[in-house]
């Protein structure tokens, strides 16, 4: 099949999928179109790389992946997500959000934003700090615009299902029909999916929120017949893109879609006992976080063990998980020169510290592949204690919510599971400009009051 005619049929599914889609939806504002356009970018690639794919090459493409202009950015990338942060300040302050019960209601989030911002104090790029502060501030921004919808359920849903809706099905043709935009490799020469996507992480990540959502709508919700094939359809497509062919799987992806599926059902089924989960939900995630950040800080120490080695071996991976923990060991020899504090938010991937690790690896990291490593290098042992502390905080509150709408924080209560695991592997939390960071906020903040749109 010709590529032009592939990308006018996927062009004609997608639109497909909004028609039909469009007939059963909520009303929501057009203010929702502001986090929608945030979280596809944040999912996909920067303005200026669609521009090139669309032909109009104006020579400042980079995408938060990149690591390309490490210190600034594109430019006109930095202006959109400036415009798009104002905007959405309009909304909020429009809609009347109280902030200090937003406040007393996410008090260890503020305290954690509080210190990143703080960090400007002791960072070496003080400027580069405040700027990528504002960054991850923004994400927060965009889900207040979400939450502050009249229903904030509908909408949460509506900006997922549109992103979801228009990035598996383009990263199908571009993977199939425009290999040199959805195809990329790596430095040894292997070949993997990217997609709409700027890397292989990337698009798994959209891929198994995407197919975990969609799984979940067709559990919980009546659908009509064509809703129902268009939700199998995208389930198909978000496995196909997981599983991979000729070396491409994520495997990271599959384990973690597998076991998104496994909380999901699991909490569905008490239902009619949700004290059970209250109680227990929890505990087991404040378990599993302290076990992820003791297991990063220390992972030299346990991926020698033979039980380590036989459960990655098992599921498919190395024991140094693709030269995962080489880079740790090395980053945390680093990090120990200020395990307090920090190098300051937004600090460690540039300079000295970012061409000492470049030396040493051909593939030029520009992220620690681990938010627990990452966090410890920028904000210190006391900033990875605020984020578990934000993290133990908004699993209680979504526990909470079981009482109140069940079906609804089982998904939260699942997705968040989930990106707590990926971020023991990928660099999520405080990544302002990261998809599954906006996600986590969405899914995470409490907003009690719930006014009106303008």
């Amino acid at each position: 099949m010709s590529p032009h005619i592939a990308l006018v049929i996927g062009i004609l599914f997608i639109a497909s999928l909004f028609h039909f889609e469009s007939r059963n939806e909520v009303d929501s504002s057009k203010a929702v179109w502001i986090p929608t356009m945030w979280f596809f970018f944040a999912s996909t690639r920067g303005f200026t790389q669609w521009l090139d794919i669309l032909g109009l090459n104006i020579g400042s493409s980079s995408y938060h992946g990149s690591g390309a202009n490490t210190l600034d950015g594109s430019p006109i990338d930095r202006t959109i997500l400036s415009i798009l942060i104002i905007i959405g300040l309009i909304v909020i302050l429009k809609r009347g959000v109280k902030f200090d019960k937003l406040i007393a209601n996410n008090f260890w989030l503020f305290i954690l934003f509080g210190f990143m911002f703080m960090s400007l104090l002791w960072s070496n790029y003080p400027l580069l700090t405040i700027k990528r502060s504002v960054r991850t501030i923004g994400a927060f921004v965009m889900a207040l615009i979400v939450l502050s919808e009249q229903d904030p359920e509908e909408a949460s849903s509506l900006v997922i299902k549109r992103v979801v809706f228009i990035v598996i099905p383009i990263s199908i043709i571009f993977i199939k029909y425009f290999p040199e935009i959805g195809l990329v490799y790596d430095w040894v020469g292997s070949k993997s999916f990217r997609g709409a996507a700027g890397s292989k992480n990337v698009l798994s990540q959209i891929a198994y929120v995407g197919g975990l959502f969609l799984v979940w709508d067709l559990l919980v919700h009546k659908k009509s017949g064509a809703r129902i094939y268009n939700n199998i359809s995208l389930i198909l497509l978000s496995l196909w893109i997981l599983f991979g062919i000729e070396g491409s799987r994520s495997m990271t992806g599959v384990i973690l879609f597998t076991i998104g599926m496994i909380v999901l059902v699991g909490v569905l089924k008490f239902e009619d006992k949700p004290s059970i989960v209250v109680t227990y939900v929890p505990f087991v995630v404040f378990i599993i976080t302290v076990l992820l950040v003791i297991f990063s800080l220390y992972f030299h120490a346990i991926n020698d063990s033979e039980i380590f080695t036989g459960f990655v071996t098992a599921v498919g991976r190395d024991a140094t998980l693709t030269d995962r923990g080489i880079l740790w060991n090395e980053l945390l020899h680093i990090g120990i020169n200020n395990p307090i504090l920090g190098e300051g938010y937004g600090s460690f991937w540039v300079g000295e510290h970012a061409k000492y690790v470049w030396n040493i690896f051909k593939w030029k990291p520009n992220q620690s592949h681990n938010g627990y490593i990452g966090i410890f290098l920028e904000l210190g042992l006391l900033g990875l204690l605020f984020m578990v502390l934000t993290i133990i905080s908004c699993i209680k509150t979504n526990a909470l919510n079981l009482y109140h709408n069940y079906t609804w924080s089982s998904l939260k209560i699942a997705l968040i599971i989930i990106i707590i695991l990926n971020n023991f592997t990928e660099s999520i939390f405080l990544k302002g400009y990261h998809g599954l960071w906006f996600i986590f906020l969405l899914f995470s903040v409490k907003l009690t009051v719930k006014p009106s749109p303008p």
